[in-house]
């Protein structure tokens, strides 16, 4: 399945292709990346804290959409969002909650 990924605690990754070739990244916080279905890679943390990532697969079934109801706004952008990443199936934002608003 395709899967979309997020940094929640910062580290360095070893990251292996099949081929054995492979890179060092650095992955920072509120990061995001993409891996197409069968994209075959493994990941190694290669420093003394690991570092954390949230990875949600998206599956192959279409939903139907949500109806639109008149006089109800939109869900995005919100106040205080920005676009961190879209493709043609998913888009994430990125949202700061401030007290009161």
């Amino acid at each position: 399945m395709d899967q979309v990924s997020f940094t929640l605690a910062e580290g360095a990754i070893k990251i292996t292709q099949p081929d054995a070739t492979w890179s060092i990244e650095q992955e920072r916080f509120g990061s995001v990346w993409y891996e197409p279905k069968g994209t075959v890679a493994e990941e190694k943390a290669v420093n003394d804290t690991p570092n954390r990532a949230m990875v949600c697969q998206l599956k192959d079934n279409v939903l139907d959409s949500w109806p639109i109801t008149p006089g109800v706004a939109g869900q995005f952008p919100r106040i205080n969002t920005a676009k961190l990443f879209e493709t043609d199936r998913i888009t994430v934002w990125d949202q700061v909650w401030k007290p009161g608003e």
